[in-house]
């Protein structure tokens, strides 16, 4: 399964810590007038849940002279947030839990089906070897993190056993609620924030690039902010063999910000890339991959399916 099963398992890691929630403000529903500011930020209340899926769909595709391989993941993630200290500062803590797993991955080699994985770990079927630890961390917190208003991360415990690749990726907000600005702005103005990413530059080496993630404030509409986003490599890329391990960290998408409630509504990313040469010659890599998060009520993490 290669690069698409290492990225099936950091699922959780990377993910779990997506699209934060927050408390009620006391503001009117309207929409905002040419060149007015706004102030976008996170608002805490102690005791506070909120629940979100998550659901991911996409196609990786390998093709060289040998074969074509082909590997399809549709799977979902039920998630919650509980607020359990606010500070003076408008910070605070939060404990995150996965709640539930879902996972439909087939994998072809030249058309032909090689490996199929279901699994959920909402049933008490013995789940797949790869699948273990995902099972074990389920309805436990899995990290303890202090984040500012503005969604700056000050401190962040894991409170489970995971690599320490996988943990210096999340702390970088790889997959964690956005980083909005911390002064007001207004539509059309831009922010950004940035991420570390170390790729194999040989079997040994390790190289460190940074990808920028640029957000554009697009629309407000009755206190709700569409945000934009892009991602770039800086320095940009020429070797395709990196360009491939790069793919899945350069997504697009819009997300839906309540500034009523001061909480993502939703987040929709998109990473639709072919590379060649990424194996060597005569060799492309294509991945289609979707994600969608929304925000859910009360027991949906456990009754709602992912649909096939």
């Amino acid at each position: 399964m290669g690069i698409f099963r290492s990225s099936i398992l950091s699922f959780v890691t990377f993910m779990a810590c997506g699209g934060l929630s927050a408390q009620e403000t006391v503001q009117n529903e309207r929409s905002v007038i040419e060149g007015e500011k706004v102030t976008l930020a996170y608002q805490f209340k102690k005791g506070d849940v909120w629940r979100y899926q998550l659901r991911e769909k996409g196609t990786q595709e390998s093709i060289s002279e040998a074969s074509d391989t082909l590997g399809e993941n549709n799977s979902s993630l039920w998630k919650h947030y509980r607020i359990t200290e606010t500070f003076d500062d408008g910070s605070a803590l939060m404990e995150v839990v996965v709640d539930r797993f879902q996972l439909n991955f087939k994998m072809y080699i030249n058309d032909e089906l090689q490996k199929t994985i279901v699994y959920d770990t909402a049933t008490e079927n013995e789940p797949p070897p790869e699948f273990r630890s995902v099972k074990k961390s389920i309805g436990k917190p899995f990290a303890k993190v202090k984040m500012t208003a503005s969604g700056e991360i000050i401190e962040m415990n894991f409170l489970q056993e995971t690599s320490a690749n996988d943990q210096e990726q999340t702390k970088q907000r790889q997959g964690l609620p956005i980083l909005f600005p911390k002064t007001p702005v207004s539509v059309g103005e831009y922010w950004s924030d940035k991420l570390t990413v170390n790729l194999a530059v040989t079997p040994v080496l390790k190289k460190e690039y940074t990808v920028q993630t640029i957000y554009q404030l697009n629309k407000v509409d009755e206190n709700i902010a569409t945000i934009e986003l892009k991602t770039i490599v800086q320095p940009r890329l020429t070797n395709p063999v990196l360009r491939g391990q790069m793919m899945r960290y350069l997504p697009s998408g819009t997300i839906e910000f309540d500034m009523n409630q001061g909480r993502i509504l939703t987040r929709s990313e998109v990473i639709d890339r072919r590379e060649v040469g990424v194996g060597g010659p005569k060799t492309a890599m294509q991945v289609l991959n979707r994600k969608m998060e929304r925000l859910i009520e009360g027991d949906q993490k456990v009754s709602q399916s992912t649909s096939r």
